[in-house]
């Protein structure tokens, strides 16, 4: 893992924003990683928990959904995407509908008017029209604390195209905010 950073991704003000509702929370932003949900699932399987949100400038091995390749993207040396994992420890009475909630959510939040049309194509893929805007890949892990009591650690995944990309290569086209 890289940890300079080339942009200002405000850790301090989102983590101040955030830390009220929950206490410990830490914004980290790295340059490169290999993916920022492996990294989080490396850190709960070593015991490490803490909530926190892992920003990467670049992914150089980050993957979808069946363990499927998804490359960060850069266009004239700008990132053309936007990857971040949010890791929290959490012990829900039921799981079922996670994964939907976290699409409609991201679905929402990039389209709060609703004036493009943004939806989701299954749980874990957002489309605009015919084209994939962002990926969400969602992880459980059992930390290894020795309690048997313990919670499991959640890792939220999100994927944004920010930018023009190519799509040589892509089963779907995609799509992109800017």
């Amino acid at each position: 893992m890289s940890s300079s950073t080339t942009a200002d991704w405000f850790e301090d003000r989102i983590a101040a924003a955030v830390a009220p509702l929950l206490p410990g929370f830490a914004v980290e932003a790295v340059a490169e990683i290999d993916s920022t949900n492996t990294e989080l699932m490396r850190r709960a399987r070593a015991g490490r928990v803490e909530p926190v949100l892992l920003v990467a400038e670049r992914q150089t091995a980050g993957r979808g959904r069946l363990g499927r390749p998804w490359q960060s993207a850069q266009q004239n040396e700008e990132p053309a995407s936007l990857t971040f994992s949010l890791g929290l420890p959490l012990a829900p009475a039921d799981w079922s509908g996670l994964s939907l909630a976290v699409g409609v959510a991201v679905a929402e939040s990039l389209d709060p008017s609703g004036a493009h049309k943004i939806g989701l194509k299954w749980p874990n893929d957002v489309w605009v029209g015919d084209c994939k805007l962002a990926g969400i890949l969602i992880e459980t892990a059992l930390p290894s604390t020795g309690r048997p009591d313990a919670s499991r650690y959640l890792v939220i995944g999100i994927g944004i195209n920010i930018g023009a990309r190519e799509a040589e290569g892509m089963r779907t086209p995609p799509a992109w905010l800017r």
